[in-house]
């Protein structure tokens, strides 16, 4: 059995989840309050007032509606009553939507916080009174932290607000609180991009897919001076190139080459494979067992490092919490017809140059860039097994390669 290094299928981490207080809130909106709980209900076309639209090359990740209360303060002035206000403190509310219910609370910050732990903060960038019977619209710049729902949200829109408004009415002490019932509705929007999501399907495959082909690929290259010396483009076609190498263990390396456009380029900083190919017979371990070999594996992985011309790719630099830490389905792969992998790495000279081996399991970060525009490009990756400061393994790769334009673009 072989296993190379590179998950632990650990949970996301997130604070305990507190549903008890905003469900109070909902409550207080029972009966005639005027903000109505209907979910992400259809509310035709939304005219978007041009202040507060959402910068270009930002996309709407997912919607909700927010019903709970508006919380205002009566502050008296000390020299002057006539001057005395409702002064607001801090929305509660709860998110939900028709086909998951509730999955989010809002509060002072203003935040928003999903029970997986991630959490978005906004700062108010501009403002929009569109019903004067309710609060304004708003548009805010986020802040996020995650993994989970509420991670990389770059900005919200806070939209077809309903009621809201303070009190029309003076307090009656000071610090008397007034909770206002209301509705809105909360756009969420993330920067675009350059991989593929890890719920998509691109070209068809799923990621876990993708993963078990980058495998069978690499597992298929023969170790020897002329294919390690080959360029990444050597043996590619489709709409989809594998950046993968022969050999396993610590490299570092730079790779130069061309793509043509409209290419995707699906990568693996980091990972690790297991089946029952050994010497002088296989062994007889289980797919199970085989993902649990996997599983201790990936828990000495301590750094994972993914950029696109200087950028960090989103959710792709956590070992642990990445959405993007996936397993494979079992697949199957043919050896090189010379130089394979096993006889020359392993030395295991038992298993014949193209024999065919499974079941085989893998676990690894993946990602698919989709296709980069015209021009050069750099990507950089790397995985650390150990210290990071005297790492066991160290997985060191650039690739820089230019995006060739095709013949009807020349």
């Amino acid at each position: 059995m072989k296993n190379r290094q590179s998950k632990t299928n650990k949970p996301w981490l997130g604070a305990p989840f507190k549903m008890a207080a905003p469900a109070l809130a909902l409550l207080l909106l029972g009966g005639g309050s005027g903000a109505r709980a209907d979910g992400d209900r259809d509310h035709g076309p939304i005219q978007i007032p041009a202040a507060l639209e959402v910068p270009a090359s930002n996309t709407l990740a997912f919607r909700a509606r927010g019903i709970g209360v508006q919380i205002y303060t009566w502050t008296v002035n000390p020299t002057n009553t006539a001057l005395s206000s409702w002064v607001f403190q801090a929305p509660h509310a709860v998110l939900f939507q028709d086909d998951r219910g509730v999955f989010a609370i809002h509060y002072a910050g203003p935040s928003w916080q999903n029970d997986d732990g991630s959490k978005v903060v906004g700062m108010k960038l501009a403002s929009v009174t569109v019903d004067t019977n309710a609060i304004p619209w708003l548009l805010l710049k986020g802040t996020s932290t995650g993994p989970g729902l509420f991670a990389d949200v770059t900005y919200v829109q806070r939209l077809n607000t309903e009621g809201g408004l303070a009190p029309s009415t003076p307090g009656l002490v000071n610090g008397q609180q007034a909770l206002v019932p209301y509705s809105a509705e909360y756009w969420f929007y993330r920067a675009d991009s350059p991989v593929f999501s890890i719920d998509s399907r691109p070209y068809g495959a799923s990621y876990p897919e993708w993963a078990a082909r980058f495998w069978q690929f690499k597992l298929s290259l023969p170790v020897d001076a002329a294919s390690e010396a080959a360029p990444l483009s050597a043996g590619q076609s489709g709409p989809v190139w594998i950046l993968a190498r022969p050999g396993l263990g610590s490299v570092t390396e730079t790779d130069e080459f061309s793509v043509p456009a409209g290419t995707a380029l699906l990568l693996e900083p980091d990972g690790v494979t297991s089946d029952d190919s050994d010497c002088p017979t296989y062994d007889p371990f289980t797919v199970e067992e085989l993902r649990e070999f996997n599983c201790v594996s990936w828990g000495g992985v301590t750094e994972i490092i993914c950029t696109l011309d200087g950028v960090a790719v989103p959710a792709a630099n956590d070992p642990v919490n990445t959405p993007y830490l996936i397993d494979t389905p079992e697949y199957s792969y043919t050896l090189a017809n010379h130089d394979n992998i096993w006889a020359v790495i392993d030395g295991l000279t038992c298993i014949p140059d193209g024999a065919t081996i499974g079941p085989a399991v893998a676990e690894g970060v993946f990602v698919m860039f989709k296709p980069l525009p015209v021009g050069p490009h750099t990507i950089h990756t790397v995985g650390v097994v150990g210290p990071i400061a005297s790492p066991h393994v160290l997985i060191d790769r650039t690739y820089q390669f230019t995006v060739t334009p095709a013949p009807d673009q020349e």
